[in-house]
């Protein structure tokens, strides 16, 4: 319960850097390694919105204590609930530019990519997922990645998802690696001009300013 109530809590910006403050992070971490799944639901809960934080101290020290690493394995967890906070946690953190190469280096990669490719996952999950992909190709660094570990054909084939935000999503993804002017021709090659150009043509301002 008490795992839940700070979880609720820490979904208010300002109490984050006071949880962190107040060294929560750690004590957070390795309760989510407990054998009691609900245990780890909600202490998972708790580092997840702890990772939406804008403030840097907070997110490199759940880095530094290596609570990606736990998320990345709720990815990869039987439980649903368990796989959402971890698709949650991973998506917040790659927010933040810093932590994306750190993130890959991990290998968050194969199974964001395998959530985002299952048909028996929950759709939030799948959004979740996809979105974190999005923003780890935001930074230039992890293109290569994107390129070796062929996630360009997945990219392409969700960008004609009917789900309209796995859609855009995807094609943000593959709009970010189109700018490198190193990877642009095989984006092209892999059919990923046609979602930059549904980006391009969508009545949405937000979407069109991104």
């Amino acid at each position: 319960q008490s795992g839940a109530c700070l979880a609720n809590v820490a979904e208010m910006t300002d109490n984050q850097e006071i949880i962190a403050r107040e060294g929560g992070i750690r004590p957070c971490i390795s309760v989510m390694r407990s054998r009691f799944v609900e245990v780890q639901r909600e202490s998972g809960r708790l580092l997840a919105n702890l990772c939406a934080s804008k403030a840097d101290f907070c997110t490199t020290g759940i880095v530094e204590a290596g609570g990606h690493h736990l998320l990345i394995s709720f990815l990869l967890s039987q439980d649903t609930a368990c796989q959402q906070v971890g698709a949650f946690g991973i998506g917040n953190l790659c927010t933040h530019d810093q932590h994306r190469v750190t993130l890959m280096k991990a290998g968050v990669l194969e199974p964001l990519c395998s959530l985002a490719r299952s048909e028996d996952i929950e759709l939030e999950i799948k959004r979740f997922s996809i979105l974190a992909i999005a923003n780890l190709a935001s930074t230039v660094k992890t293109h290569i990645a994107f390129i070796e570990e062929e996630i360009l054909p997945l990219l392409v084939s969700l960008s004609n998802s009917t789900d309209a935000e796995v859609r855009q999503f995807s094609a943000f993804a593959i709009a970010k690696i189109a700018q490198n002017s190193k990877t642009r021709h095989i984006v092209t090659q892999e059919g990923g001009l046609e979602p930059v150009l549904y980006l391009a043509r969508t009545d949405e301002k937000e979407v069109q300013r991104e």
